[in-house]
Order: C-alpha cells, then sequence, then structure tokens
C-alpha cells in the first residue's frame, strides 16, 4: 500500500475537499507545451494511485487526517477507478482551451482522486482560557 502527501492552502480547502471526497491538485498554467520535473512527478504520483492507497493531508506543517482512496465508477466513461483526468486530454502538457467542460473547478486542477476518511479527518478548535487548542473529529455529513 501506498501513501501520498496533500498539501492544503487551509482548513476551508480541507472541509471543501471532505465535502466532496475529492482531492485535485492545482497545476500552475504551461508557457512551454513540456512538463517540468516537478509536475512529471505529480503526474506519475496520480498515475500510479490505486484504490486502498492512504492519502494525508497538511495545512501548514501539521496532519489534518488521513484517507483512504476510492474506488468509483466513471458515469461517462463506465470506468472503475480513484483517480480521473479532470477535463478531455489533461494529460498532455498543454493549457486546456477556454470553457472546456471540467469535473471540478479550475482548470488549473488536472487529475483529481477520489477518497474517504480513514479512520477520520480533524479541526484544531480555538483554546478556551486555560486549555491548549484540540484537534477534534470533523462531523461529516453521510447521506443515505
Amino acid at each position: 500500500m501506498a501513501g501520498y502527501l496533500f498539501a492544503l492552502n487551509n482548513e476551508d480547502s480541507l472541509a471543501e475537499c471532505l465535502e466532496m471526497g475529492i482531492y485535485g491538485t492545482v497545476i500552475s498554467k504551461n508557457a512551454t507545451g513540456r512538463w517540468n520535473p516537478t509536475k512529471e512527478a505529480t503526474f506519475a504520483d496520480f498515475v500510479t494511485m490505486k484504490s486502498g492507497d492512504n492519502v494525508y493531508f497538511f495545512i501548514k506543517r501539521k496532519i489534518y487526517g488521513i484517507g483512504e482512496l476510492l474506488e468509483i465508477k466513471s458515469t461517462n466513461h463506465g470506468i472503475a477507478d480513484c483517480k480521473f483526468c479532470n477535463y478531455p486530454n489533461a494529460c498532455e502538457p498543454k493549457n486546456p482551451a477556454n470553457g472546456i467542460s471540467v469535473f471540478i473547478k479550475p482548470t488549473d486542477i488536472r487529475w483529481v482522486c477520489t477518497f474517504k476518511p480513514s479512520p477520520y479527518f480533524f479541526k484544531i478548535v480555538a483554546p478556551s482560557q486555560n486549555c491548549s487548542p484540540l484537534a477534534i473529529p470533523y462531523q461529516l455529513k453521510v447521506e443515505g
């Protein structure tokens, strides 16, 4: 089983990822028509992901949760996997066309993966007068 580290900007980003069960790395626009080594490495990480692998979410050098990649069936192609292109030809080192249909916005997110908490995610609660900050599990909305 592999593990992947995802760095997020803030807790709002984490909450958004958790509500959707989807994560995507922002990849800056490409001016050269070629991948640089960092983008190649990110692409290689997404290609090698498989259901059951662990994902770790970090914000400002703190871990906020552990997830497990989750296989779902694509409604567009009928393919079951845990990672998908965010739009057609997302794997090519060229910028997407304006107005292209995407799975999640923005188009700077080329690939997305699906996950579930395993065992759960945390949020930091502001300290009270004589207590230090607390890490408590997120309350996720579970449907069904």
